[in-house]
C-alpha cells in the first residue's frame, strides 16, 4: 500500500505519516524505486 493509500484509508496527511515514521513508529519497507510501501 502506497501512501497516497494510507493516507485516504486512515484520513491522516502524508506528513504525519512520515512523521511516524521518523518517531519509529512506523516503518515502511521500501520497493525497488525508493517509494514507501506500507504492509495491510
Amino acid at each position: 500500500m502506497l501512501i497516497k493509500e494510507v493516507q485516504a484509508k486512515l484520513k491522516l496527511s502524508p506528513y504525519i505519516l512520515r512523521y511516524y515514521e521518523k518517531m519509529d513508529l512506523i516503518k515502511p519497507y521500501r520497493d525497488e524505486n525508493g517509494y514507501r510501501n506500507y504492509s495491510n
